[in-house]
């Protein structure tokens, strides 16, 4: 198409419209990135905060504080090993499909939640976490072809440690009350006749990939599991376990 034929008033308004599409860019870039920088300062801080805390009980952590990213369009969080970098979600800029699951979730909750706020709770306090669990892990244990034994142990681990202060217990409980709540409108992940650990090691890959429903159905299934266990062990516990050298006791 030429814009030889067009009126100067016509060329005019067309200009217009690309300075103002421009702007908007422009002011929407410079959001966005004063965003980012909030939610990676308060990440940050929650990452040395779990550092210390593993910190004061005698562990080494041979590796630093992984580094965190704040993934465009990202449908699910994920620890990298190799970089030792956590790649996170905000809600503004995660995929649609992500805010279209949490904001049918948050109408399951039938509390007046709404899909960011249970978001920014789930990613940025319990699944950044779990994140960070699997930082942990892989510093003391080679990286396992069961995908099911260490989600479950980074979810395990990730409601240890917030049930560790009172404030964030509470906190945490009110959380799993939702999840619950979300469990019983949504179908299970695993067929009738399955182990569910078969299944999920089976489908892991494609349900990462692909941001399926099925992985964060058996994420909050994990989570809601460990908070009703009585017996589950505390945080040191755990980390002690998993930094402790294969073959020798407590």
């Amino acid at each position: 198409m030429s814009l030889d034929g067009l009126s100067r008033g016509t060329l005019r308004h067309f200009k217009n419209l690309v300075v103002a599409s421009l702007l908007l860019l422009t002011s929407a870039t410079a959001q966005n990135a004063t965003a980012d920088r909030a939610l990676l300062s308060t990440l940050n801080a929650r990452a040395s905060r779990f550092a210390s805390d593993v910190r004061a009980q005698g562990i080494n952590i041979p590796l630093p504080v992984p580094a965190i990213r704040i993934d465009q369009d990202a449908q699910v969080a994920r620890y990298d090993n190799e970089k030792n970098v956590v790649h996170m979600l905000r809600w503004d800029t995660a995929s649609m499909r992500a805010r279209a699951t949490f904001n049918l979730m948050a109408i399951y909750c039938k509390d007046g939640t709404t899909g960011k706020s249970l978001f920014s709770e789930s990613y940025d306090r319990l699944f950044f976490t779990h994140e960070l669990a699997h930082w942990l892990q892989l510093q003391f244990r080679n990286q396992s072809a069961d995908h099911y034994a260490l989600e479950l142990e980074a979810n395990r681990m990730a409601v240890a440690y917030w049930s560790q202060r009172p404030n964030d217990r509470i906190w945490l409980g009110r959380l799993v009350e939702r999840y619950r709540k979300i469990l019983t409108q949504l179908p299970s992940p695993v067929p009738n006749g399955q182990r569910p650990s078969d299944y999920f090691n089976k489908n892991y890959a494609a349900w990462v990939d692909n941001g399926k429903l099925e992985y964060g159905t058996s994420q909050l299934t994990m989570v809601v599991q460990a908070w009703d266990d009585r017996d589950r062990p505390t945080f040191a516990e755990m980390i002690h376990s998993l930094a402790k050298p294969s073959g020798t006791s407590r």
